[in-house]
């Protein structure tokens, strides 16, 4: 089972929509993919949940980690098949409160996956837009990360943060922890844009991977109709993209 976290401290970089799509691309190559929303706003928990929130009773990470429940109670089906969940909730913000005197949090997310390992083929990790409690735990747990960034100098800033924490987590806590790449999201073609990717090949070399998710109308209807792009539009541009990067990074 290999476990990944997508995370960045900057929102609106398209974290949720690559874990989101990529869970689509996934399934359709037949993996067993489980979903971890680490993010208090549960955005991922959302868009599966639709008009009907079937997730809003029961277990959810919240209470897996603060009411030390088995991880297999929270693991709900989602409408991709091989697809599941482990939702979200606002109390995941009250994390680093509840645990601030327990020296050992950090591994709880990493031992909660050891009891689901012969489940999955994958986890992708929704991570909160900081570098706090949770991130941390996801980190721990993980043996590879993914950072989602938008064509803007906070979001340049916001990844060389996310690999110092990174960069510690794997002296102290995780010594297989690497880094699968730096994606650029939310591309449009205009010459700022441009100019960023030029920045942040120069600043990142090779760990900017060649895979760029463009800003598309079709993603986001998708999303609306409660579908990865995959789905929605499986022989269009977007669709092609998240296959690619799934390739890119050998998922």
């Amino acid at each position: 089972m290999k476990v990944i976290s997508v995370t960045n401290l900057k929102g609106g970089v398209a974290k949720t929509t690559i874990v989101y799509n990529l869970a689509g691309v996934l399934a359709e190559r037949k993996k067993r993919v489980l979903l971890i929303d680490m993010d208090y706003q549960a955005n991922l928990t959302t868009l599966f949940e639709g008009e009907d929130a079937p997730f809003e009773s029961g277990a959810n990470i919240a209470k897996v980690l603060v009411e030390s429940l088995p991880l297999a109670s929270a693991i709900r089906e989602t409408t991709i098949s091989g697809v599941f969940l482990v939702p979200a909730d606002i109390d995941l913000a009250a994390l680093d409160s509840r645990f601030q005197n327990d020296l050992n949090a950090h591994f709880l997310l990493a031992e909660l996956l050891d009891s689901v390992r012969d489940r999955f083929d994958i986890v992708l990790i929704d991570c909160p837009p900081n570098l706090l409690l949770g991130t941390r735990m996801a980190l721990v747990a993980s043996d590879a990360y993914l950072v989602p960034v938008g064509a803007d100098r906070f979001s340049m800033r916001a990844a060389m943060h996310v690999q110092q924490v990174a960069d510690n987590i794997r002296k102290r806590a995780n010594r297989e922890l690497k880094l699968l790449g730096i994606v650029m999201t939310r591309v449009q073609a205009r010459r700022v844009t441009r100019d960023y990717v030029d920045l942040f090949r120069s600043r990142f070399t090779s760990k900017l991977l060649k895979t760029q998710i463009k800003e598309r109308t079709a993603i986001q209807e998708a999303a609306t109709h409660g579908v990865p792009i995959t789905t929605y539009e499986p022989t269009g541009e977007g669709a092609e993209m998240f296959r690619a990067l799934a390739d890119e990074i050998k998922l």
